[in-house]
């Protein structure tokens, strides 16, 4: 299953590499996203400062949905999907090696966003450690979660559409844990044991059993 995943896994990264949607498309929409809220309430005013983690993940949020929707878009193109089914590679491979992708995907996404977050808005940052470890259960629980619904939403013409109606509401708990873990790691006082990565982790675990358990049914649907 592990080399499966991995085959999967690869085949995605070399799709995303020689189309750089996330670097042509993406991330420069995240960060004209942070330019437009930078100039629309003037980068001087503390809040900025005080909504930027809240920012950070709602930008990251609708950015990974759009790297979803994509990634179902090309599946849907001379039915892959049914090939790697008909392959014979278990739904389970399938799940771990897009999850894996789309979280290396998300992750070089974060790290661009929170340097512009940090660059723009200049919000004190005292716990590194708390916000990467929040961001990868974040990430985690998007990935995971998203890969379900968009396995749900691939075969409508109108997927791509309803894909974020379906997963904000569900995703909403993460973002709000993930933003105030960032909030607690402006503390230079903040740790690993801090209560709201606590939750974000819990979250986090939670939804990557749902995400691993759901998308064979969501794929055979």
């Amino acid at each position: 299953m592990i080399r499966r995943a991995w085959a999967v896994a690869r085949k995605d990264m070399l799709i995303e590499y020689h189309s750089r949607v996330a670097l042509n498309q993406v991330i420069p929409f995240a960060l004209a996203v942070l330019l437009t809220f930078g100039f629309a309430l003037d980068t001087r005013d503390q809040l900025l400062a005080e909504i930027a983690p809240g920012l950070f993940w709602v930008v990251v949020l609708f950015s990974s949905l759009y790297l979803i929707a994509r990634s179902f878009r090309v599946e849907r193109e001379n039915a892959a999907m049914e090939g790697l089914v008909l392959y014979g590679i278990d739904p389970m491979a399938i799940f771990l090696g897009k999850l894996a992708a789309l979280a290396v995907q998300m992750l070089v996404l974060e790290a661009v966003a929170a340097a512009g977050i940090v660059i723009l808005f200049n919000p004190p940052v005292g716990s590194l450690g708390l916000l990467a470890i929040s961001a990868l259960a974040a990430t985690l629980a998007i990935g995971s979660i998203g890969l379900v619904y968009g396995a749900l939403s691939s075969s409508e013409h109108s997927g791509e559409s309803l894909l974020p109606l379906l997963v904000i509401p569900v995703l909403a708990p993460i973002v709000i844990s993930a933003a105030k873990c960032w909030s607690d790691a402006e503390s230079a006082g903040a740790g690993i044991y801090d209560p709201w990565l606590k939750i974000v982790s819990i979250f986090g675990a939670v939804f990557l059993a749902v995400g691993a358990a759901g998308f064979g049914p969501a794929m055979e649907d």
